[in-house]
C-alpha cells in the first residue's frame, strides 16, 4: 500500500499530542500505524502527561507508545509517581513502565516498595516486583484496583468466613472493589447458607 511501517530517525522530532508537543529522539525506531500516525518512539527528553488531577513525568532515553488518537498508551516513569485507589494511595515505581487506557486513565504499573491498602473492610498487602505477572498491578477505568499480587498471607472476611489468601499470588476485584478470586493458602472449610 506504500505506507511506512517504521524507520529511524536522522535528528530528533517533535509531535504534538494533543495540546502538548514532544520530542522523539534522534538515531531510534519510530514507527507508523497504516493511517501514517505515530505508533511508538523513544523519548528524546523527559514528557509531562496529565492523568486526571495529577501531572506524571515520562523518563527520556524510554520507549513511548500511541493509540492510533494521539494519546499516550505506555511509558516509563521519570519518577516515583503517587496514584490514588478510592482511599488509598500508591507509589508506582520510577524507569518501570506505566501503561494507559485510551481515555488517560492508568491502567498497569509497577509498585515502588511493598504498600498496604484498604479494600473494603480488608487491610491488604501488594507485592512489588511480581514474578508471574507483567505488571505488580492493574486498573479498572474508574480507578478501583483489578489486580496485584500478595505480598504476605491475607485474612479476608467473607460473610461469616474468614479465609487465608496466599502470599506471591494474585488477587483479583471486582470493578465495585470486592474480591473477585485470590488463592488460599491453605485448606478451609466455608459455611454456605443456613
Amino acid at each position: 500500500n506504500g505506507n511506512i511501517n517504521y524507520g529511524y530517525l536522522a535528528e530528533d522530532c517533535p509531535i504534538k499530542i494533543g495540546d502538548s508537543e514532544l520530542m522523539l529522539k534522534s538515531g531510534e525506531m519510530i514507527r507508523f500505524y497504516e493511517t501514517g500516525n505515530v505508533s511508538a518512539g523513544y523519548l528524546a527528553e523527559d514528557f509531562s502527561i496529565k492523568v486526571g488531577d495529577s501531572e506524571l513525568n515520562l523518563k527520556s532515553g524510554e520507549g513511548i507508545g500511541f493509540y492510533e488518537t494521539g494519546n499516550v498508551s505506555a511509558g516509563y516513569l521519570a519518577e516515583d509517581c503517587p496514584i490514588k485507589i478510592g482511599d488509598n494511595e500508591l507509589m508506582l515505581k520510577s524507569g518501570k513502565e506505566i501503561a494507559f487506557y485510551e481515555t488517560g486513565e492508568i491502567n498497569n504499573g509497577f509498585l515502588a516498595g511493598n504498600q498496604e491498602i484498604m479494600v473494603g473492610k480488608n487491610k491488604i498487602k501488594l507485592k512489588s516486583n511480581a514474578e508471574n505477572g507483567k505488571y505488580d498491578i492493574g486498573l479498572y477505568q474508574n480507578g478501583n484496583i483489578n489486580y496485584g499480587y500478595l505480598a504476605e498471607d491475607c485474612p479476608i472476611k467473607i460473610g461469616d468466613n474468614e479465609i487465608m489468601l496466599k502470599s506471591g499470588e494474585m488477587i483479583d476485584f471486582y470493578e465495585t472493589g470486592n474480591i473477585n478470586y485470590g488463592y488460599l493458602a491453605e485448606d478451609c472449610p466455608i459455611k454456605i447458607g443456613d
